[in-house]
């Protein structure tokens, strides 16, 4: 099964790009299946009550399903939507789901639109400020202080603070 890389906001499937980095190949069989799960394709193994809670199989559980909150009548679909992230995916391929999630942000980066589109986390996707990589400004932006005098006080870390500048406390504007 050849693996691609769906583009949502095209609705086109696109060729994986040469070169992925070696670290990552691990991950292709895994990404495969987040993929087919993710556009529906593909469903976890499960059942459905007579309530419509959705309950995954004995062979679909992994320990990562015991952290989300068992399905309810308001929230039937609360483990099927778990089942379809990529953290799921990679702990039924036996994988870090970092490494999964590495993948997907390295693919993001290769196809994305704009070159001046942020830089993807390698580790966990975000795009903005995360614990694996500190947050710079836009090229052509600087930082701006928190307006709060009490605030910077009360958080004098607030650039290193996860979100950093991107919460109440402060922003970014052109240099």
């Amino acid at each position: 099964m050849t693996t691609h890389f769906y583009d949502a906001e095209r609705r086109a499937w696109l060729p994986l790009p040469p070169g992925i980095p070696e670290r990552y190949t691990p991950a292709l069989p895994a990404y495969t299946v987040y993929v087919a799960r993710t556009l529906g394709r593909v469903s976890p193994a499960g059942r459905r009550d007579s309530a419509g809670r959705w309950y995954p199989a004995e062979r679909e559980r992994r320990p990562c399903c015991d952290r989300v909150r068992p399905p309810s009548r308001r929230f039937p679909l609360s483990l099927l939507t778990h089942c379809r992230s990529a953290g799921h995916v990679a702990a039924l391929h036996a994988g870090p789901p970092r490494l999964l999630r590495g993948l997907i942000a390295y693919l993001a980066r290769y196809y994305a639109r704009a070159s001046t589109a942020p830089d993807l986390c390698a580790v966990c996707g975000a795009s903005w400020a995360c614990e694996h990589r500190p947050w710079t400004p836009p090229a052509g932006m600087t930082e701006i202080a928190p307006d709060s005098e009490t605030l910077a006080d009360r958080y004098p870390d607030w650039r290193d603070r996860a979100g950093g500048v991107h919460d109440a406390a402060g922003g970014y504007r052109a240099a």
